[in-house]
């Protein structure tokens, strides 16, 4: 499968998941590994340990996950742009957070040393107090969080603030319909899938790649999903026309066999002409 957008990969990963399958990425990072969704999928569970009836088990996000979460805590609950931190042991406080989940709630509200002092946690306490109720819905749970606002003491240029945004809503959209524990259960679903095949040294069911990243390759079967009118091909000034016209050309020339345009049944693609 590839992609003209990069940030849609995380729709397609979860939609083969879905399916009990696996897709390897080729380029793109897993959507639950990058750290602002991290972030947000351990806030969703630390929020649900506050129901009276919570018993300690491990934590179904495994510790690399848990690693970006604590990255992306930092790096946003600090409110300043800085690398990670060189001294510090994300690993072990992850291994350490994935056994005894409690450790999560006490960084979120502020007690751990890895915080160093410097941070702006407040959207995050807010975030874990929500009402326990909206465990049970987890677009909603992130609809009526600060969302926004655990990011926005971060600056950072207009272009990567857009594509967090767009990261973001486009993971809050994929959780509809769904529990918050059922979120997690199919992350970590999709997780041990993929240790499992990477261990057998077995192929993943699909692949999915950017653009850029399927040139000078090709494939027995190719999709190319999401086409829209004016949006893949995207509307581009008429004399950088024909770049936008070469992607398409450079994806769908990846088949050697087969080839789907995937589209909108409510928006199709105007016909290509003989």
């Amino acid at each position: 499968m590839i992609l003209r957008h990069p940030h849609e990969a995380a729709a397609l990963e979860w939609a083969v998941a879905a399916a009990g399958q696996v897709a390897s990425l080729h380029g793109l990072p897993h959507f639950y590994e990058e750290r602002e969704l991290a972030l947000l999928l351990g806030l969703m569970y630390a929020h649900g340990l506050q129901a009276p009836d919570w018993k300690s088990s491990p934590c179904p996000l495994g510790p690399q996950i848990l690693e970006r979460f604590i990255d992306g805590a930092l790096y946003f609950g600090k409110g300043r742009v800085d690398t990670r931190q060189e001294d510090s042991d994300l690993p072990t406080i992850a291994a350490q957070m994935h056994q005894h989940p409690q450790g999560i709630w006490r960084f979120l509200i502020g007690e751990h040393t890895a915080q160093g002092g410097r941070r702006n946690f407040a959207a995050f306490g807010n975030f874990l107090h929500l009402p326990l109720a909206l465990q049970d819905n987890a677009q909603a749970l992130l609809q009526q969080a600060d969302v926004w606002g655990l990011f926005a003491a971060t600056p950072m240029p207009h272009a990567e603030a857009q594509r967090l945004r767009t990261r973001v809503q486009g993971f809050i959209d994929l959780v509809a319909g769904l529990s918050v524990p059922q979120v997690l259960q199919q992350i970590a679903s999709m997780v041990q899938r993929r240790q499992r095949l990477q261990h057998t040294g077995q192929p993943a069911h699909f692949q999915i790649l950017s653009i850029e990243q399927a040139k000078g390759q090709e494939f027995e079967a190719v999709a190319i999903p999401f086409l829209a009118p004016g949006r893949f091909p995207a509307p581009v000034p008429h004399a950088l026309a024909f770049v936008e016209r070469n992607r398409l050309y450079v994806a769908m020339t990846r088949a050697r066999q087969r080839l789907w345009l995937l589209e909108d049944a409510r928006h199709p693609i105007q016909a290509f002409e003989a």
